[in-house]
């Protein structure tokens, strides 16, 4: 599938190739203008769309909404852009990673002799675990850029961003000793590893998402979820922690991750019917609750927040509770407990269907996750860093309804109160 991105920024729409390619396999042709795409468009066959990355004048743009109304070309466009004929071929984008939710994934990663990973991974290592590779050009050829074993990793890093490149690859067949390494790391996180924890659990995370569901990815998400635990159980001051989290990562993903985790963990740690499984349960459902979500779709919230979306993105977003549900569902060989039924109803959607407010009608335990979720929403959208908790508190008050909704909002204002 190839797609021609029209920009005439070219610095950006070769970097923006870059992740087409490594996140979703979608290869393209970079043209810097409307003419020369329309050029391209008319000899070459295998061409499915076209994607625009900012909006035009509609008369420059005119021949390639005839061509979409046709349904013989997907368009996808800006959602500020112009255009006098609507078809299901045209698509709207707010946000460059809508992109990638709109045309999907065209290929099972896992299935493909080679595997990509973040650049940033490489950070936690003081010696590369396996051979690394870049992929050179459209066709899949790959070019081996770190050895195994190779100790100047820094030098290697700070090479690879000069060429702007944020993805690498490693073999599939070495895909189990990559795990194999990091899992290692994170079991000496408490004792002889000289790796911020922190920055530990947030590469971790980022490989995680890569992997998602599939038994690699399940893997690690068992030696994560026990990470997650010992971490948080070793912290005694809340606040600290949480603050810590919330200064030392740039991923607000991966910030909402592990804070949901603490809180509601230390939550669940207030009441006389809580267990370790119920621990597990919550760190696990908060490492997949938002799995086929990108950047700032975890933080929408709401219909409000839905309909600034396009009409597949805000989809999407409204049914990832139940399609990670289902893919959950579909791996026999997990032991799930309530954590698959926490992921379904994070929303405060009994059939993870989009949003609900009325939080008796869901699990317990779905309830106290959600709840701990928006808090910490609320902290890391606060502006300028000054956390307002009871405002926070108490604005989760007014959103949702139920008797739980009081009392884990009263535990949360405790444990601040005595951090």
């Amino acid at each position: 599938m190839s797609y021609i991105i029209v920009s005439s920024d070219e610095r950006f729409s070769k970097a923006f190739s870059l992740r087409l390619q490594a996140k979703i396999g979608v290869s393209s042709i970079l043209q810097p203008s409307l003419e020369q795409a329309r050029g391209f468009l008319d000899i070459l066959a295998d061409v499915e769309g076209i994607i625009l990355l900012k909006p035009v004048p509609e008369t420059e743009f005119q021949y390639f909404i005839d061509r979409a109304s046709l349904d013989d070309l997907e368009v996808l466009i800006p959602d500020e852009q112009i255009a006098s004929t609507e078809s299901s071929s045209i698509k709207r984008w707010k946000l460059h990673d809508d992109i990638i939710e709109l045309l999907g994934t065209t290929e099972n990663p896992l299935e493909l002799d080679y595997f990509s990973f973040s650049l940033s991974h490489l950070s936690i290592f003081n010696i590369a675990p396996v051979d690394y590779y870049m992929m050179l050009g459209d066709d899949r050829k790959y070019l081996k850029i770190i050895n195994k074993g190779e100790t100047d990793l820094k030098k290697h890093i700070a090479q690879l961003h000069k060429k702007e490149i944020g993805q690498i690859y490693i073999e599939k067949s070495d895909v189990p000793a990559l795990l194999e390494r990091i899992e290692d790391l994170m079991k000496d996180e408490f004792s002889k590893s000289p790796i911020d924890p922190i920055k530990l659990q947030e590469q971790t995370y980022q490989v995680l998402k890569q992997l998602g569901l599939s038994d690699f990815g399940l893997q690690l998400a068992r030696t994560s979820v026990d990470s997650l635990i010992e971490s948080i159980d070793s912290k005694d001051d809340t606040k600290g922690f949480l603050n810590s989290l919330y200064t030392n990562s740039n991923d607000r993903s991966y910030q909402l991750t592990y804070m949901t985790s603490l809180m509601s963990i230390n939550v669940l740690a207030k009441f006389d019917w809580a267990t370790d499984s119920m621990k597990k349960d919550l760190a696990f459902a908060s490492l997949f609750n938002d799995l086929g979500l990108s950047g700032e779709l975890v933080f929408v919230r709401g219909k409000n927040s839905l309909g600034m979306l396009s009409s597949d993105v805000a989809k999407k977003v409204k049914t990832h509770a139940y399609d990670t549900y289902e893919g959950l569902l579909k791996q026999k060989q997990l032991e799930l407990g309530e954590a698959a039924t926490i992921i379904l109803q994070h929303h405060g959607s009994v059939n993870g269907q989009g949003f609900g407010s009325e939080l008796d009608l869901i699990r317990p335990l779905s309830a106290l996750f959600l709840v701990c979720e928006e808090f910490c929403v609320g902290v890391i959208n606060s502006k300028g860093g000054k956390v307002n908790i009871v405002g926070i508190l108490s604005s989760i008050k007014k959103t949702y309804r139920g008797k739980s909704v009081d009392k884990y909002c009263s535990v949360i204002l405790d444990l601040f109160k005595a951090s």
